[in-house]
């Protein structure tokens, strides 16, 4: 009797002693913190014309490998030329958000049939090529500093109406999400003779506007 009930203290002391021991390990692990994802369904910015229907292509949100709807601020005014800006955001418990931008560029149908595809120089540096992308107004700018480093950058804007420019703010490779001030646009007889803006990278093109005018 005296062997069973030792054996029987024992058996009740390690049940014990195991329990405790799991106890503290769970108290000392980190819980794992989960972050949203977006990504952008299409493009960075979508280019209509004045009247034209606009669909959201929307986001792809999720949290922790599961999907979430997005917060969505911003709206498109389709019936007035200019730039609009959606806002994708999400949050996770612990209130940490993540977000992404769309420009929605808003044109004039006038402009469809405009072309101000041509080369545009800066004073004294290299040309600044441009380039027609579909047919509402987008234009592709290569080397768009207007800087000595041809095509080191590249950047989008649009013709809103027969007499005005637009640069929305875009993700440029090697640069990140990029804004623009001070856009202006020269026109002579229907033509884009000069471009103007601000690139706010201050730390790559300084603080100042600069300017490009068309060369033959």
């Amino acid at each position: 009797m005296k062997v069973s009930s030792l054996f029987g203290l024992s058996v009740l002391s390690l049940a014990l002693s195991l329990t405790g021991c799991k106890d503290t390990d769970t108290d000392n692990l980190s819980r794992i913190k989960s972050y949203p994802s977006l990504a952008l369904v299409g493009d960075e910015f979508i280019v209509i014309n004045v009247g034209e229907a606009f669909t959201d292509p929307g986001v792809e949100a999720a949290l922790a490998g599961q999907t979430v709807t997005p917060t969505i601020t911003g709206s498109v005014n389709t019936a007035t030329p200019g730039i609009y800006r959606l806002t994708y955001s999400a949050a996770n418990t612990e209130g940490d958000e993540v977000s992404a931008v769309r420009s929605v560029i808003v044109t004039d149908p006038a402009v469809n049939a405009l072309d101000q595809s041509g080369n545009f120089q800066r004073t004294g540096f290299a040309l600044s090529p441009v380039t027609k992308v579909g047919n509402k107004g987008l234009y592709r700018i290569d080397n768009f500093g207007f800087t000595n480093a041809p095509n080191l950058f590249t950047a989008y804007f649009a013709q809103t109406t027969p007499t005005s420019i637009v640069v929305p703010s875009q993700t440029i490779e090697n640069l990140g999400y990029t804004n623009f001030t001070a856009v202006a646009g020269v026109f002579t007889a229907g033509k884009l003779t000069r471009i103007t803006y601000g690139i706010s990278a201050p730390a790559v093109f300084g603080t100042a506007a600069r300017s490009a005018t068309r060369v033959p």
